[in-house]
């Protein structure tokens, strides 16, 4: 099961740029909360989610380097997520909890290092097996950044874009992705239909949106 939300973007990157920090990482800190108050109406209780976030180990890349693929020097960083607290300290928290994995993400990712090691790997089903068994994450959210002008397809407008995820989540029962595209912040939630009810699937998919708001107000100047 796959629902989304969408919300302006603008508020929200204007709202995390007050608080220190960028749009994916009030994006972070929503979804955190939003998994947080789930796990506490089934009587459960973490301080933090622990998620995977790509990050890009070139700051700037050349046309000729994004053209052969060589701009696209992405890791996998690990980054611990308040579930609760003051919206402008979860940000706040969450940009230097990234700000630092970005930092150390200065040389080539693994994947490029170990590549024809990791496509062995993948032929064999070992990346399937490892995923469905790792701990070292709760779940992950990726984020695309699309046009900030909308397209148009046969003279048809694109209002909107969805990510849909094709990979799996191995043992995580959660996932997100994130597009930015025409001025809307749009987030698809991927779950385990035998570990996430579709009562908790709706609340998953507002709370999103209703944590982004509260950020966004926390970042207005006092009067």
């Amino acid at each position: 099961m796959s629902p989304f939300s969408s919300v302006d973007r603008e508020p929200v990157r204007a709202a995390a740029h007050r608080l220190g920090g960028t749009t994916n990482d009030a994006v972070l800190a929503g979804y955190g909360r939003a998994l947080g108050r789930l796990l506490t109406t089934r009587g459960e209780s973490l301080d933090e989610i622990v998620m995977t976030v790509p990050v890009s180990g070139r700051r700037r890349a050349s046309g000729q380097q994004q053209a052969s693929g060589e701009g696209n020097l992405v890791a996998p960083a690990i980054v611990a997520v308040p579930t609760s607290g003051d919206p402008a300290r979860r940000v706040a928290a969450v940009a230097a909890a990234v700000r630092a994995r970005k930092e150390a993400a200065t040389g080539p990712p693994p994947i490029a290092v170990l590549g024809p090691a990791f496509r062995v790997l993948a032929a064999v089903g070992g990346c399937q097996w490892y995923m469905a068994r790792q701990q070292r994450m709760h779940t992950l959210l990726t984020h695309v950044r699309a046009p900030s002008n909308r397209l148009s397809l046969g003279g048809h407008p694109i209002t909107e874009t969805v990510a849909v995820p094709v990979g799996g989540g191995g043992n995580t029962s959660v996932y997100a992705a994130v597009v930015s595209y025409g001025g809307r912040l749009t987030i698809t939630l991927v779950v385990d239909p035998d570990l996430v009810g579709q009562d908790e699937l709706t609340r998953l998919a507002d709370d999103p949106r209703a944590d982004l708001a509260a950020i966004v107000a926390a970042a207005r100047p006092a009067p």
